[in-house]
């Protein structure tokens, strides 16, 4: 049965990877008419946040820019540790717009016109940038993977020239700050509803209502101060983000409520609260910025049931900054069910998951990245699922935090997990078989393989099918392994719309690896030679050198022989 699991499996997944093409809703954060969360806590580090007046610019006394403060991680479309991003424009074009006090769009630009001229620059960078091939009929197809080759300058310039952000700026000897929404045309329901607070935002911003960032818009600084500005180049080269920006964002924004009404109102959610069993929410990290590690944690703890949260256990992949070593401790002390493990010697994410499996106490298990936020009512949909089947991983939809300018992104498409043969996961637009087993547009639906950043499992489960491999080094693949494993083993894996995390994407990793071997190789051998059977050919053949005896192809990839007899 096992091999025939494993079949399935694998001959469902070629057709998703020769079927499927990246969308950018590949990357996947008020209140309505619901009750709220009554168990918020109100930090008590207000100096942390910016509470000087907006006309001043966000400048201290002496003269340096307020928000959070000071700092793992390569993914494609939509997780991880480690942080690979695309650049947030949609296929389809985004667009922002100013809103006059009824919410009416100004400027009296017909929509055709900007499209067609949004068209048109894309064509020229297309014909500057040497992908000729990607333009179609008078359009440029795959708009991604030009906006990925594109220079921070470029980048920008297209970002600036056709979206236009709020038109009253906030002014400094610094810096003019400014808010900016960058959006796919096409919402509908409660993700346009969310938009139109976003927008709203903008106007309120203006008037000193609101602080930047909030609600999720983005930020964007102009005419900056050359002094500054290299200290802002210099902090995005140090986390493969904006840190600079994340620094004047409260590290308590607000963000809009992303569910949609059916999520808080149908009757197996409502009879379930008082039953679900806690968590532990396990958050790891190595050199993380403050502000990101911070406001991950303030996001969690304002928006999960006080109930329903075991202890929040932080895994310090062995840090060298200074400002997650005594300053994180005493930040933390007087917060409830918070406490820190460390590492002495850098482990990875595996491993340093594993600590905090250790370290933990409940019986149910979620784990998230150390840049993160969680929307209103995230956790207890998770808890739903694993309390309704124990065998069941749980995983929210994941949203993307631009990493340029902190904007909170919708997910606005349902979205499953694939993987290629060069064992590379990404997105694909669900099915319409899985789509038509669904009870609701906004009920859970099953996925190959999960994304691996965030989701939550229950613990004996997670024991019995074996955790994680320790012989994985640093990153990568741990995801496709899990997945793997939970359909072999009898389990299976759920991605949850009713749960919305926001993710930032980094452009690249920040941090060294190991340089004895090749991580990205390394851990891909492990899982094909395990768990692929035949198929694991599919990935090696990939791997080239084809005059070569395999064994010497493969190189050391260490040794499977505990994983083999756990299968």
């Amino acid at each position: 049965m096992r091999f025939l699991a494993l079949y399935f499996l694998m001959e469902i997944l070629v057709v998703y990877c020769e079927i499927c093409t990246v969308d950018e809703d590949c990357k996947q954060e008020n209140d309505r008419d619901k009750t709220p969360s009554e168990n918020i806590w109100t930090p008590e580090h207000k100096s942390e946040e910016i509470n000087v007046p907006l006309s001043e610019g966000f400048i201290d006394e002496e003269g340096l820019s307020k928000g959070g403060i000071d700092e793992e991680n390569v993914s494609k479309g939509g997780i991880n540790e480690e942080g690979v991003s695309k650049r947030g424009i949609d296929e389809e074009g985004l667009s922002t717009e100013d809103i006059d006090e009824e919410g009416v769009s100004e400027g009296g630009i017909d929509e055709e016109d900007e499209d067609m001229e949004l068209e048109m620059k894309y064509i020229d960078l297309a014909e500057q940038y040497g992908f000729q091939s990607l333009i179609v009929d008078g359009k440029v197809k795959d708009k991604d993977a030009l906006i990925n080759a594109l220079t921070d300058a470029d980048y920008d310039e297209l970002v600036s020239s056709n979206y236009p952000d709020t038109k009253s700026k906030k002014e400094s000897p610094l810096y003019n700050l400014h808010l900016t929404l960058v959006y796919d045309k096409e919402l509908s329901g409660v993700h346009k509803e969310n938009l139109e607070e976003q927008e709203k935002a903008l106007k309120l911003f203006e008037a000193d209502q609101l602080l930047p960032g909030d609600l999720g818009t983005g930020v964007l600084l102009k005419e900056m101060n050359s002094d500054e500005k290299l200290k802002r180049d210099l902090m995005f080269i140090d986390h493969a983000f904006d840190e600079y920006i994340s620094e004047i964002i409260s590290l308590n924004r607000t963000l809009p409520d992303r569910r949609d009404p059916w999520c808080y109102r149908n009757e197996e959610y409502l009879n379930s609260l008082d039953k679900l069993k806690p968590t532990a929410i396990i958050i790891c990290f190595c050199n993380e910025a403050w502000s990101t590690l911070i406001r991950s944690i303030f996001s969690v703890l304002n928006r999960s049931p006080e109930h329903l949260i075991d202890e929040i256990i932080l895994v310090d992949d062995a840090s060298t900054l200074e400002h997650l070593g005594t300053k994180l401790d005493e930040f933390i002390k007087d917060i409830p069910k918070i406490k820190i493990v460390r590492l002495s010697e850098r482990q990875g994410l595996m491993r340093s998951r594993l600590a905090g499996v250790r370290a933990s106490t409940a019986d149910v298990l979620t784990f998230l990245d150390s840049h993160i936020e969680a929307t209103e009512g995230w956790l207890e949909p998770l808890l739903l699922q694993v309390d309704k089947d124990p065998k069941t991983v749980a995983s929210p939809v994941i949203e993307a935090i631009d990493e340029k300018t902190f904007q909170y992104k919708f997910v606005h498409h349902d979205l499953t997990g694939v993987f290629n043969w060069k064992m590379e996961f990404d997105w694909a637009h669900i099915s319409e078989k899985i789509n038509g087993s669904r009870t609701h547009p906004w009920s859970p639906y099953s996925t190959p393989v999960m994304a691996g950043g965030l989701f939550t499992i229950n613990k004996n489960w997670f024991q019995r099918i074996g955790l994680y491999d320790e012989g994985m080094e640093i990153w990568g693949g741990e995801n496709l392994e899990l997945s793997f494993r939970q359909w072999m083993c009898g389990g299976r894996i759920e991605i949850v719309p009713c749960s919305r995390v926001g993710h930032v994407y980094r452009t690249y990793s920040p941090y060294p690896w190991r340089s004895d071997i090749n991580v990205l190789v390394w851990n891909p051998i492990r899982v094909a030679e395990v768990w692929m059977d035949q198929y694991k050919y599919l990935y090696f053949d990939r791997l080239g050198n084809w005059d070569l005896p395999l064994n010497l192809r493969l190189g050391n990839f260490g040794d499977v022989s505990a994983r083999k007899a756990l299968r």
